[in-house]
């Protein structure tokens, strides 16, 4: 098991961001400082003065459905580096692998973010497959024994939210592909 979640954080250091301003990290976060559950998340500053974070572990968990395995990890990008998305990761990671909460793309958690950045307009998180990555190389990603299959986790509004209950996930991204909806800056007025 260590072995793999080795494998995926070197993965994640030679994959996710093209040209980070400093070496990626791995550190241990917890949802709250009275909570004794963690999470690893490896973290990658970008020379573009964005943040990528995403979970180390999550693949030890089946979180496939009707006998079907699968394994993910999760990530979450900024456009501007948040000394909070650590922990808000880490929140999202731990409703996974303790509450058993199954991720998909076009599932919405909500209110994840409210804990650490209350005054944003952007509260839950839709999880759709990596986009934008410069070597295309966030895709399946075979890490021992296993594949595994990364979801992000995009914050959203509770309107982008509402459109997604109404509609599905994948009509809000062919909206925000149409509005060129920068879904990366956590600062963005809603799409909806």
């Amino acid at each position: 098991m260590h072995r793999r979640r080795a494998r995926e954080a070197r993965h994640l250091r030679d994959h996710a961001l093209g040209n980070p301003t400093e070496p990626p990290t791995v550190a241990r976060f917890r949802a709250d400082d009275d909570d004794a559950r963690y999470l690893d998340i490896f973290l990658s500053a970008g020379a573009d003065g964005g943040v990528l974070a995403a979970t180390i572990g999550l693949m030890d968990i089946d979180v496939g459905q009707a006998g079907r395995p699968i394994f993910t990890e999760i990530l979450m990008d900024s456009r501007v580096a948040r000394e909070t998305i650590g922990n808000t990761l880490c929140r999202v990671g731990l409703f996974v692998s303790k509450d058993g909460w199954p991720p998909a793309p076009g599932i919405v958690f909500e209110d994840m973010l409210l804990a650490y950045e209350p005054g944003l307009a952007v509260k839950h998180v839709l999880f759709v497959p990596p986009f934008e990555w410069p070597d295309g190389q966030m895709g399946s990603v075979d890490v021992g024994d296993r594949t595994i299959h990364p979801l992000l986790a995009v914050p959203i509004t509770d309107a982008e939210r509402d459109f997604v209950y109404e509609h599905d996930g994948a009509a809000l991204e062919e909206l925000w592909e149409a509005c060129s909806a920068d879904v990366l800056d956590w600062d963005r007025v809603s799409s909806v």
